[in-house]
């Protein structure tokens, strides 16, 4: 004899269900931009904003010699185009050299990184003075130093548009960075917990499962689009005319590949615990 449920109850029972299948889709739909959130906080907070970071990903792809044989070339060309000799600009060439540019970019990168992580009390440009022809040098750069705080330089030469309040803007990216990390971090251990306790006693853990690898799978298509577009700047840019996208083609993207490395590996780590939570079941409560 089978047993039925009266049937406004059996109404309740479904409403029920339903209420906690829109809670379920409705935590999975905020674990999406949360996850990708995290993936842009872990990029700033542990590879934008550390000094080794830039210095791998620039050594690894001989980016400087690259820059460097392309500046030299876009000056010889725009120097021949206006009617001179390549060996007009030899003075300039000649000190645009890949340990030059290794020297000076290197070196303003590490100072605004300490003064982004709160390590310096001013922002110091490095200005290789010391390396530059005197014959290039106009009067202005008599009192150029090789080590100024931004403010002062920007004074020195009259550069109105960047306040004193902008730069300082400038020291809070280091604390904001962190607050972001372990703001989405905290969210996202929160939002599979609560998808944790909405799995009924016995059954399997479908739903953190489902956050995971939907978050994970989008994240890898960003990646692919990324990579399709840095492959695209290497092979065009690099070879243009224009000097600006020139050095953007051979910059940017040995840059983009590390912060993409870096989401293929979080990734992909995502969806195979998501997959392995399909055939998790939650406790039996006794």
């Amino acid at each position: 004899m089978q047993y039925h449920l009266p049937t406004g109850r059996r109404y309740v029972r479904f409403g029920e269900t339903i209420m906690k299948f829109l809670a379920r889709l409705i935590l999975i739909i905020i674990f999406i931009p949360v996850f990708i959130i995290f993936l842009l906080a872990v990029n700033l907070r542990f590879q934008l904003l550390t000094p080794s970071f830039w210095d791998k990903t620039f050594s690894s792809g001989n980016t400087f010699f690259a820059l460097s044989a392309s500046i030299n070339k876009n000056l010889e060309a725009q120097t021949i185009d206006e009617g001179g000799r390549a060996g007009d600009v030899e003075i300039l060439t000649d000190l645009i050299t890949p340990e030059n540019l290794e020297d000076t970019v290197s070196k303003n990168i590490d100072n605004v990184l300490r003064y982004a992580n709160g390590k310096a009390d001013d922002l110091i440009v490095y200005i290789p003075v010391n390396k530059i022809p005197q014959s290039l040098l106009s009067v202005g750069f008599s009192k150029i130093r090789t080590e100024m705080s931004l403010t002062a330089l920007l004074k020195e030469f009259n550069m109105q548009g960047i306040s004193s309040s902008q730069i300082q803007l400038v020291s809070k990216v280091g604390f904001v960075s962190w607050m972001l990390f372990v703001t989405a971090s905290l969210l996202i251990v929160l939002l599979l917990f609560l998808l944790y306790i909405s799995a009924g006693s016995g059954k399997r853990l479908v739903a953190p499962g489902m956050a995971l690898v939907i978050s994970g799978v989008l994240a890898l298509t960003a990646a692919g689009a990324g990579t399709v577009m840095r492959i695209n700047m290497a092979k065009d840019l690099p070879v243009s005319p224009v000097m600006g996208d020139s050095i953007i083609g051979i910059v940017a993207p040995p840059i983009i590949q590390a912060l993409l490395t870096l989401w293929v590996y979080i990734a992909a780590s995502a969806v195979i615990l998501g997959l392995l939570l399909f055939f998790v079941k939650k406790p039996i409560r006794k």
